[in-house]
């Protein structure tokens, strides 16, 4: 039997239920996911708070953001604008014309996502850390300044994936997927949650950043030592037990399958590198062992401390009243 999927007037009268004032009311999904999304709230009223800005405004910046997103990054910093699409408009005009329409995973390919959660992220980390140990040399240092952005994007992979375990229903499933890099009816991510309440907040976090970091400056496969070595850099001073090694194996291996693919780290990463200048201080990190010194000599692991800490999870609530046609099938 076919699927029943939701229709266009049934999606955005869902989205405008949860209007707010620091929720983006022209971006399909962003007032659901501010009101749902606990991960995702705390990154909107971090990002606001740090004095950044969304907008949908046509500029340069926001062109060029539109046409070659990837390069764009040193310009968001800058400026501490946050480009998006307004995309709504375009839903309501077709509700209009077809309001019983299905569009089902057409949506999800098709439709024109935003990514603010992944480049407000990007800023959070970036004004955080250069307030927690990075400020004095990162300008002074190519090289610092290239740590910097690589935590910068591990702490955005991290948090869109771990914004994922509160996608919960169909509904959430789908407007995220339209805000994120992140697909949360990905299969991979199943074992996400139960990773999370193992290990506790902290130490998935911690996980998860240094996971990213690390696959960001490697673009094969991270060896089988690099669990053992995260697991005795991230996990705290609780004794290192089987079961507990065999879940940060399972969620290091989980980020390394479907986290980032091997075409971004082998060519999209250090040609943002290089477009900025950065090319040779980049390939240093790409030498880079995974001994629990050597991140502990270069301030990774305090970084991921304090973003951990920045970012507590350990109170984040995914349950909430829900309707009840939330729950057809998409």
């Amino acid at each position: 039997m076919e699927q029943k999927t939701i229709t266009l007037e049934t999606l955005l009268r869902m989205d405008e239920e949860f209007p707010h004032e620091l929720a983006l009311s022209d971006c399909v999904g962003d007032s659901y996911l501010y009101a749902n999304n606990a991960i995702y709230r705390k990154i909107r009223n971090l990002v606001l708070d740090l004095g950044f800005t969304p907008s949908s405004q046509i500029s340069e910046m926001w062109l060029d953001y539109n046409a070659f997103s990837l390069l764009t990054l040193t310009d968001i910093l800058e400026s501490r604008v946050l480009p998006y699409c307004s995309n709504k408009g375009t839903l309501q005009r077709m509700a209009r014309r077809s309001p019983q329409w299905r569009p089902g995973a057409l949506l999800v390919r098709s439709f024109r996502h935003n990514y603010l959660l992944h480049e407000s992220a990007h800023c959070i980390a970036y004004d955080h850390l250069q307030k927690n140990g990075f400020e004095s040399s990162t300008w002074r240092s190519r090289e610092t300044y290239v740590l910097l952005l690589l935590l910068c994007e591990a702490y955005a992979n991290t948090m869109e994936r771990l914004a994922s375990i509160h996608a919960l229903l169909p509904m959430d499933k789908l407007l995220f997927s339209l805000n994120s890099w992140v697909n949360p009816g990905d299969s991979s991510l199943q074992f996400l949650s139960p990773a999370v309440r193992a290990l506790g907040w902290s130490e998935a976090f911690s996980v998860c950043m240094i996971t990213f970091f690390l696959l960001n400056i490697h673009s094969g496969d991270l060896p089988q030592s690099a669990s053992r070595a995260l697991m005795l850099s991230f996990c705290g001073s609780e004794e290192v037990t089987d079961a507990r090694s065999a879940v940060v194996n399972m969620l290091v291996t989980d980020c390394s399958v479907s986290g980032l693919s091997k075409t971004f780290r082998s060519e999209t990463t250090p040609a943002f590198f290089q477009y900025i200048g950065c090319a040779e201080h980049f390939s240093k990190y790409t030498k880079m062992t995974f001994e629990p010194n050597v991140l502990e000599s270069l301030g990774v692991r305090s970084a991921i401390a304090a973003m951990a800490e920045l970012t507590d999870g350990n109170d984040f609530e995914c349950k909430r009243e829900r309707s009840d046609e939330l729950y057809c099938q998409l």
